[in-house]
């Protein structure tokens, strides 16, 4: 309810919570928890935050039962907000030698488009690991977003200054039981004794996360101290299907094999086997060696 400007076909796509179809007996996407009830709250004011509504509030869901279809009806309550754009963008910098203009092809944020909360922090993280590129590891971007109701912009000013002159001292990486350290420590950008940069332990954890072998990746790190961290196994689900087998005094037997099939990886090099989809005949076997 309250959705005026996005459809709800965009916003139950985002969500955690879906409503129960054909294949719902098989995907099991169609359970219904409270914690997940609150997670599509956020989701829900994320994706608004992305298209223009910085604002937006989900007030309320509720989740009612309903004795006869032996389901729950969940509301989502949202007051939207204004529809806000990005007004002038520009790049300010306190660092000698760096040349502001040189950081402007970062910018994702263009002047009338559709505030994004998403891509105005990619913008400062972009221009934070071009800075690095530049020449200037311990470069700090802060974006100040300046509202005017009037006109219904958000005007942006790229602030980069000198931050604190920090360094990794040691990285520990932890919860990768299948996966050998080198293949993450690779995907990182950084190693022991460079410069400390937000900028890129975020961007090593997307290309961590974007290997696909983890459920997580979760940095952490003391300035000045140690950088952590913690990649969880990645498992893929279950598959469900039936069988049938035929005995040699010809009766039929029925059942159902239930398979617990995670993503393993056949080697610690990052070699992955991954199920054929539901219902094939036979399994599929593939296998991806990143380059060393």
């Amino acid at each position: 309810m309250g959705n005026n400007s996005i459809n709800a076909w965009s916003l139950k796509s985002i969500i955690k919570t879906h409503e129960t179809g054909w294949l719902s007996w098989l995907l099991r996407d169609d359970n219904y928890t409270q914690e997940q009830l609150e997670q599509d709250r956020v989701l829900i004011q994320q994706y608004y935050a992305n298209h223009g509504f910085p604002d937006a509030q989900v007030t309320s869901a509720v989740a009612e039962y309903n004795a006869e279809r032996k389901g729950y009806f969940i509301t989502y309550t949202i007051v939207e907000g204004d529809h806000y754009s990005f007004g002038k963008i520009g790049v300010e910098t306190s660092i000698n030698g760096l040349d502001a203009n040189n950081l402007t092809n970062t910018i994702r944020t263009r002047q009338g488009d559709r505030f994004s909360a998403a891509e105005l922090a990619r913008s400062a993280q972009d221009m934070a690991v071009e800075a690095t590129n530049l020449g200037y590891p311990f470069a700090d971007v802060r974006p100040r977003v300046e509202r005017d109701p009037a006109t219904g912009t958000f005007a942006v000013t790229y602030l980069v200054d000198e931050g604190q002159h920090l360094y990794v001292e040691r990285i520990n990486i932890t919860g990768n039981t299948k996966t050998r350290d080198f293949v993450i420590r690779r995907e990182l950008g950084f190693a022991e004794g460079d410069p400390f940069s937000r900028a890129l332990v975020a961007q090593g954890k997307a290309n961590v996360e974007a290997l696909g072998f983890f459920d997580g990746v979760d940095p952490t790190g003391d300035p000045g101290g140690d950088q952590s961290h913690h990649a969880g196994q990645d498992c893929a689900g279950m598959i469900e299907f039936g069988v049938q087998r035929q005995h040699p005094d010809g009766k039929e037997q029925k059942g159902d094999v239930r398979v617990h099939q995670p993503r393993e990886q056949l080697l610690p090099r990052g070699l992955w086997i991954s199920p054929l989809r539901p219902f094939a005949v036979c399994s599929s076997f593939g296998h991806f060696q990143p380059n060393s």
